[in-house]
């Protein structure tokens, strides 16, 4: 019995090792955090052209998301998946004073992220997002 539960335990640590990612991060410059969520199907880099505009002092954190932009896509309901992971990303790096700028799906996100962290997130710019994205892409999914 003890064999067993000592597999088990290594496979589950195995798996949840290996499993692909919901999010990947990337982070550049220094100053000012910002944090920016694509919409769905877009992959981070479509904040490029605004990032290079923003002319200023600012670390940047561009977010991809699962299934998009090379990254494995996961499985069904992805969304929360997406955003607890952005929430540990936020809390395991200690981002405080965060901005957040969403386009679309993004946009929902970033409100998500600015409701269950309200201590961290500073402003939230969201961009032609829907009021519940949810609704019209998964109506079987609970919000």
């Amino acid at each position: 019995m003890k064999k067993l539960l000592l597999t088990l335990t290594f496979l589950s640590f195995y798996l949840a090792s290996t499993a692909g990612s919901a999010i990947r991060v990337d982070k550049s410059g220094s100053g000012e955090v910002i944090m920016f969520l694509p919409g769905f199907t877009s992959p981070g880099t479509v904040w490029s052209e605004t990032i290079q505009n923003l002319k200023g002092e600012f670390e940047s954190h561009v977010v991809s998301y699962a299934g998009f932009n090379g990254i494995e896509a996961i499985e069904m309901p992805w969304y929360s998946t997406i955003k607890e992971e952005l929430i540990e990303y936020i809390v395991q790096n200690n981002l405080k004073d965060l901005n957040i700028i969403g386009h679309s799906m993004g946009g929902t996100l970033g409100a998500d992220l600015a409701a269950e962290l309200p201590d961290r997130i500073n402003r939230l710019i969201v961009v032609d997002g829907l009021p519940c994205m949810r609704e019209v892409m998964m109506p079987n999914v609970p919000a």
